[in-house]
Parts: structure tokens; C-alpha cells; sequence
């Protein structure tokens, strides 16, 4: 078949007109992963090299480390983290000493409890285990507080301070939920931004850390040294959890607002305690 001879195109491709695009966007690529490596070593550093860690690397008692045995025997890292280290299925632990210190854990360590199985540990075990969370617990805190924030903040005038100098509106429920959180003197354990009284959780994060019809059980039936208050009808403790999402959902906002910096610290870096996994 005859025809034209093919001729191959003489217009210039946008590669030929910037010869050099190739080479900025390799030299961009470049300079990012040579950022990435500088995090990396910058991390290892803190991590490895901190000054303070003398400090907090409190060796584990005899008890401690057979606790330890069993926690990594039974690979309980894969549900549970200490300082964020670890699964996700279950909560961190590192604090859970100093958050429930007169709850019995029996039950759970022998029983198991929701998505965690029964391991059935005898009672120098669960005291191991035990032992072993509550050195951990000594270590820090597995979170970093809001540190600007006043240690005074008050969960009493929270919401109708922050309602009244922002101009913001909030549903009714949630402002009936708020007057019952202060006629039931919730505040008097619930600090805002802080760990309260006996390790009463922040009451910005309580619907971060549980679900509602949990939370709704712990307000009308009690749950480990918190009271019951049975004289609250259903809808009494919906509207009480209401007005807590409602903080949790703004808890970035509720914490700029009562920040002091005269009353309270900046954030720095070195007030994280970094953890360190203790060896056997």
C-alpha cells in the first residue's frame, strides 16, 4: 500500500522546551526525602540521647518484671499500648493505675472483658501484672496535657463563660445536659484539661475514651468509684452526655479560651517523658 512517507513530528515537546523540568522536580524529591532523614535522626536522637533519661528509667522490681514476663508472654501489646506504643483494639494502660486506683481488676485479668479474652491468671499473676502497671504509671503521662491551659479551670463555668464571651449558640440539650453536670456537682471530681479528683477522666475526653450507652450505665448505675445517681431520668443523663460531646467536639476551642499563659506553662518538648521499654 502506498501513501505519505511517514515523517516523525518536528513540533517541540514541552519536555524539550524546559530541558531542566525533570531535573527541579528530581531535586524536590530529593531535598524532601533528605528532610525525612533529618526527622528520623532528629526523632532517634531525642528518643535515645535524652539528657533527662536518667531520671525517669526507674528500674522494675522483682514482681514488675514477672509482670512484664506475662504481658509480653501473652502478647498483650498487640490490643493495648504504654505511651502509645503498641495495638489499638484496647486503651493505652500506661495510666491506668492512677485513673482507676480502686478498681479490682480480677474479673478482667481472669474473665476477660468485652473483645479481650479470658486468660485466667491465679492471683500472683493478676499481682505481677499489677505491679508492673503500676510502675509503668510512675513513668509519665502516656498524653500530653494541655499545658497553657489553667489547672484551675472550672467545669462548673466552662460552658457558660465560653458561651457568653464567644457569641456561640448551643443546642437546648445540650445546655440542660450542663446545668445538670453543675446541679450534680460533677465538677467537684471532673476538672477540665486534668486528671480530677481520684483520677476523675477530663470530662472534654469521656466520650473519646467510651461509648454513650457506657457512659450513660456509669451515670445512673456507677461505675468504680463514681456514685450512681438514680434519681436522673434517661433522658436526664442523655442531655448530661449531650452537653459532653458537645465539649469534646469543641475541646480545641474550650481550650484555647480558658488558656492563661501567666497561670499556666508553655509547651516544650522536654516536659514529654519519653518511654523507654524496660529490659528484662
Amino acid at each position: 500500500m502506498s501513501g505519505a512517507p511517514w515523517k516523525a513530528t518536528t513540533e517541540p515537546s514541552a519536555a524539550a522546551e524546559s530541558p531542566h523540568a525533570n531535573d527541579r522536580g528530581a531535586d524536590w524529591r530529593q531535598c524532601v526525602y533528605l528532610l525525612l532523614i533529618v526527622a528520623f535522626f532528629a526523632q532517634t536522637g531525642l528518643v535515645y540521647f535524652d539528657p533527662r533519661h536518667a531520671e525517669i528509667a526507674a528500674p522494675l522490681s522483682e514482681q514488675a518484671r514477672q509482670g512484664l514476663s506475662l504481658w509480653r508472654a501473652n502478647n498483650c501489646q498487640v490490643c493495648h499500648q504504654i505511651h502509645g506504643f503498641g495495638g489499638f483494639l484496647g486503651p493505652d494502660l500506661t495510666n491506668l493505675i492512677s485513673r482507676r486506683p480502686e478498681e479490682d481488676f480480677t474479673d478482667v485479668l481472669v474473665e476477660g472483658r468485652k473483645q479481650m479474652p479470658a486468660f485466667g491468671f491465679d492471683e500472683p499473676q493478676r499481682e505481677a501484672i499489677i505491679a508492673f502497671l503500676t510502675e509503668v504509671d510512675r513513668t509519665g503521662a502516656s498524653i500530653p496535657q494541655l499545658t497553657s491551659v489553667r489547672r484551675d479551670a472550672d467545669l462548673a463555668r466552662l460552658v457558660p463563660d465560653y458561651l457568653e464571651k464567644s457569641g456561640e449558640a448551643a443546642p437546648p440539650a445540650v445546655l440542660r445536659g450542663d446545668a445538670l453536670l453543675r446541679a450534680n456537682a460533677c465538677g467537684a471530681c471532673h476538672v477540665p484539661f486534668a486528671v480530677g479528683l481520684r483520677g476523675a477522666p477530663d470530662p472534654t475526653t469521656i466520650l473519646s475514651r467510651t461509648t454513650r450507652a457506657e457512659a450513660k450505665r456509669a451515670i445512673l448505675e456507677s461505675k468504680g468509684i463514681m456514685p450512681a445517681f438514680p434519681h436522673l431520668s434517661e433522658r436526664e443523663a442523655e442531655e448530661m452526655i449531650d452537653a459532653l460531646e458537645w465539649m469534646r467536639e469543641r475541646r480545641s476551642a474550650l481550650g484555647g479560651f480558658v488558656a492563661d499563659r501567666e497561670k499556666g506553662r508553655e509547651f516544650r518538648w522536654s516536659a514529654i517523658p519519653w518511654f523507654e521499654y524496660p529490659r528484662p
